[in-house]
C-alpha cells in the first residue's frame, strides 16, 4: 500500500512547482495534453497559458475549436434580459481572435460552432476559417430562426472530413455538389432541421458514408430526395418533409434502419412508404413508425430474408 508523503515534502515539491522547477503537468506527453484540451470550453482552454511559460501558446495547437455562446451568457432564456449586445461582443471578440491565433501548421481534429442567436455575417466568416483548417470533425448547431444560410465552401478543405453535423442550417444549392465530390473519407452525417433549397434535383450521393441520420429536415421541391450510399449501414430518418417521397438507391450494405413518417397529422403519399420499404431489402433491424397497415401486404411488400427483427408504432 502507498503511503502518502509527509506534509513537509509535500509542502517542498509544491513550491518547487510553483518556482517552476518541478512541472509534473507539462511533463505529461503533449499527445494526452491535447486530449485533456479537447473536453475543455474554449475560454478554459485558452487560460491554460497562465500555467506556466511552456504552456503560453500551447492553446494555438489545440486539436478542438468549440465555440459556444453559452461560454459567454447567451442563451434563449437570457436573449432578452438587456445584456445581449454586450455579451455578443466579447463573445465575438474571443472567437475572431482563437481562430486568428490557432496554429495553421496541421489539420485540426475538430471544429464546433453551437449558438443561440446568430449573426450571419460573424457566423459566416467564422465558418468559413474554421474549415480552412480543413477538419475530420465539423459541428454547426444554430437554435434559432431563421435558418442559418451555408455559406459556399471551397470543396478542398473537406479532404479529411470524416463527421458532419449540421443543425437549424439552409443548405443551399451547392451542397448536393460540395458533398458529391469534397468529402472522400467522409463516414457520418447528422443533419437535423436543415432544409434543401435552391436546387430542385438535390440529393446525397456518397460512396464512403456509413452512418446517416435526417431529423425533421425539408425537401421542398418537386422531386423525391434521392439518397444514393451504397456503403451504408445505419440509416435514421425522423418525420420532416418530403412531399414527393425519399428514393433510396444502392443499399446493399444497409443493415440497420429507423424510419418515422407520420408527423402532425401528415405522412408519406402510400405508394412512396411502399417503395421506401422495397428499398430496405437487406436490412437485419427495422423500426417503422407512422406507416400505413396497407403497405405492408405481403404481395406487394417483399421483405428481406436477412430481417431478423421489426418493430412498429403507430401505424394507420
Amino acid at each position: 500500500m502507498v503511503q502518502p508523503e509527509p506534509m513537509a515534502k509535500r509542502s517542498m515539491a509544491c513550491s518547487q512547482g510553483v518556482g517552476g522547477a518541478v512541472d509534473r503537468l507539462s511533463a505529461l506527453p503533449i499527445e494526452l495534453i491535447h486530449t485533456v484540451l479537447s473536453f475543455l470550453p474554449a475560454p478554459e482552454v485558452v487560460r491554460t497559458c497562465l500555467l506556466s511559460q511552456q504552456w503560453r501558446s500551447l492553446w494555438r495547437s489545440a486539436p478542438c475549436i468549440d465555440l459556444d455562446d453559452e461560454d459567454f451568457g447567451i442563451s434563449m432564456m437570457t436573449i432578452h434580459d438587456g445584456t445581449l449586445e454586450e455579451k455578443w461582443a466579447k463573445f465575438e471578440d474571443f472567437a475572431t481572435n482563437l481562430l486568428l491565433f490557432h496554429d495553421n501548421t496541421s489539420s485540426l481534429g475538430e471544429f464546433r460552432l453551437s449558438s443561440s442567436i446568430y449573426n450571419q455575417h460573424h457566423i459566416d466568416r467564422w465558418i468559413r476559417r474554421g474549415i480552412e483548417y480543413c477538419p475530420s470533425v465539423l459541428k454547426i448547431q444554430i437554435q434559432v430562426y431563421p435558418r442559418f444560410k451555408l455559406p459556399p465552401i471551397v470543396g478542398s478543405n473537406f479532404c479529411h472530413l470524416k463527421t458532419l453535423y449540421l443543425q437549424n442550417v439552409d443548405l443551399g444549392s451547392h451542397f448536393a455538389g460540395l458533398f458529391c465530390s469534397a468529402c472522400p473519407v467522409l463516414e457520418d452525417l447528422e443533419l437535423d432541421n436543415c432544409e434543401f433549397s435552391g436546387n430542385p434535383s438535390q440529393g446525397i450521393t456518397s460512396s464512403s458514408l456509413k452512418n446517416l441520420v435526417l431529423e425533421f429536415c425539408e425537401y421542398n421541391t418537386d422531386y423525391p430526395l434521392v439518397i444514393t450510399v451504397p456503403s451504408l449501414a445505419n440509416l435514421r430518418l425522423m418525420f420532416g418533409c418530403y412531399e414527393y417521397g425519399i428514393s433510396l438507391c444502392k443499399m446493399d450494405s444497409l443493415i440497420k434502419a429507423e424510419i418515422y413518417v407520420a408527423e402532425y397529422e401528415t405522412t408519406l403519399p402510400q405508394h412512396s412508404q411502399r417503395e421506401l420499404l422495397c428499398s430496405l431489402y437487406n436490412v437485419t433491424c427495422l423500426k417503422l413508425v407512422g406507416f400505413e397497415v396497407e403497405v405492408f401486404s405481403p404481395d406487394k411488400l417483399p421483405l428481406g430474408s436477412r430481417l431478423h427483427s421489426l418493430f412498429l408504432k403507430d401505424t394507420i
